[in-house]
């Protein structure tokens, strides 16, 4: 049985972040997080498995226009995430919606996963 995510985790790191782990508990993988996969940087990748060469970013921040977004952060981000994978790193973008199953508008349920379908995606990600 899964315990409760607390309160105080919640403001302690992302929501996203929070429930992505338990995901990669459920399924006993071996990760690091903020773990630094490019050298001679300070950036460090939300999830990585070193084993299998994968990165997973947990996107938040996307209908506030939080810092993925904005111009700056966005195209630091692209550098960061080129850089990877042309050093064999697979990369995935996970978007806090996906990971919460929340619904901001009508229109945009239609591009929503639930956490359900993020666990499936991680499945097909391992095998």
């Amino acid at each position: 049985m899964q315990s409760k995510i607390t309160l105080k985790q919640l403001l302690q790191e992302s929501p996203g972040e929070v429930v992505f782990e338990r995901i990669l508990k459920k399924f006993h993988v071996e990760y690091k997080r903020e773990y630094c996969v490019l050298p001679d940087s300070r950036h460090r990748s939300d999830f990585v498995l070193i084993a299998q060469k994968v990165i997973f970013e947990v996107e938040g921040g996307i209908w506030s226009k939080g810092r993925h977004i904005r111009p700056k952060g966005f195209m630091e981000d692209c550098k960061k995430y080129n850089q990877a994978t042309a050093l064999g790193w697979k990369l995935y973008r996970i978007p806090l919606d996906w990971l919460m199953a929340r619904t901001i508008s009508r229109k945009q349920a239609r591009y929503m996963y639930t956490t359900y379908d993020v666990e499936q995606f991680i499945k097909g990600v391992l095998k």
